[in-house]
């Protein structure tokens, strides 16, 4: 097994067994002393336990984890650092899913403590980004941002167990790029986005060609259209760096966002939530829709609003209420042509989604 030093995101340890050499990344990369790990009662079992078993076996003195229990939000990240006051430790690790890592990541962020990420699924890129998305009262608020985390740690004999739904949520994540690159460049020719970065946006579109390719692949969960998957979401941190975060996520992740928010969102998992806006705002754009649509569904993602369980009306709305946020946050085609009540539900009814 390989570690890969890449310009932009620190350290990657990549392959099955990851986790078995966490000491030794640790040693390489001159951590010792006492750790924090974030998990939930879930990947503690998974992967944590193991984690910390190695670090003691590594030197290191003191290891301790905070389990989440109320999501990402700004009361356990208070918790972990509370914990971290105490034992000053050398590392901060954030096991598991999007949630894990983003609470570990925004500890990182704001008491300067290096960050490992190990993701036990596919389902979030969450594990080299900047930024950390924290929730209050459902809706994402506060967004600490700083540096990426110094390490990430796949182990894809954990990632391969994991039930295919994540993967199928982290392919829809992934392929909301397909919308967001355009809203980068609709942004940037806009004179809204100079942060545009050609070259960043040709390697996402590289990357959305290879995925659309192996869709059935990991439909299927197979290894290699899962390895595929956790890597292309692996450079992500990269892509963020040499551009900006807006190329991971834009007027679909908005609508997705928003759906989450709804009565009936609330068990929608993030990539599940954005598969509606990726399809109707490649519509949208004059894209090819329809090849976005039909790798979603070969991956196995539901693409209906009845498949997410969402009503017509909670589609609609959110696709009204993205056009009037983004006048005020965020440059996207929903500024340009923005949706009314009557253009939203034609939109939602020519691609299929009510």
């Amino acid at each position: 097994m390989g570690v890969e030093t890449l310009t932009y995101t620190g350290t990657y340890l990549f392959g099955p067994g990851a986790i078995e050499k966490v000491g030794e990344l640790c040693k390489l990369l001159e951590l010792k002393g006492n750790a924090v790990m974030v998990n939930d009662k879930v990947t503690w079992e998974i992967a944590g336990k193991r984690v910390s078993e190695v670090l003691k076996a590594n030197g290191f003195d003191e290891v301790e984890t905070t389990i989440v229990t109320e999501g990402a939000t700004m009361l356990e990240v208070e918790k972990v650092r509370e914990k971290a006051r105490r034992l000053k430790p050398s590392v901060v690790f954030g096991i598991g899913g999007g949630v894990n890592m983003d609470v570990a990541k925004a500890v990182h962020f704001m008491d300067k403590i290096p960050c490992i990420t190990i993701p036990t699924q596919a389902a979030t890129d969450a594990m080299t980004t900047h930024h950390s998305i924290l929730y209050q009262k459902g809706m994402p608020s506060n967004m600490p941002h700083g540096t990426p985390p110094l390490a990430c740690v796949v182990d894809m004999d954990i990632v391969l167990k994991a039930p295919h739904r994540f993967a199928a949520a982290g392919m829809a994540d992934y392929l909301a790029k397909e919308s967001a690159v355009v809203d980068c460049k609709v942004a940037h020719e806009a004179g809204k986005f100079p942060a545009y970065n050609e070259y960043a946006v040709a390697l996402a579109k590289t990357n959305l060609e290879l995925l659309k390719k192996y869709a059935k692949s990991i439909g299927k969960n197979d290894e290699k259209g899962i390895e595929i998957l956790m890597r292309a979401q692996m450079h992500d941190g990269i892509l963020e760096a040499l551009g900006d975060s807006r190329i991971l996520g834009g007027s679909e992740h908005m609508i997705g966002f928003l759906l989450q928010g709804t009565a009936s969102g609330k068990k929608i998992m993030h990539g599940e939530a954005c598969v509606p806006g990726t399809i109707m705002m490649v519509c949208h754009q004059g894209g090819d829709w329809k090849s976005v649509k039909k790798a979603l569904e070969e991956a196995g993602c539901p693409t209906t609003a009845e498949q997410l369980g969402l009503t017509d009306q909670e589609i609609i709305k959110a696709l009204v209420s993205a056009s009037a946020a983004s006048k005020a946050f965020s440059y996207s085609i929903l500024t340009q042509k923005p949706l009314t009540e009557e253009t939203a539900t034609d939109l939602a009814k020519k691609t299929g989604i009510i």
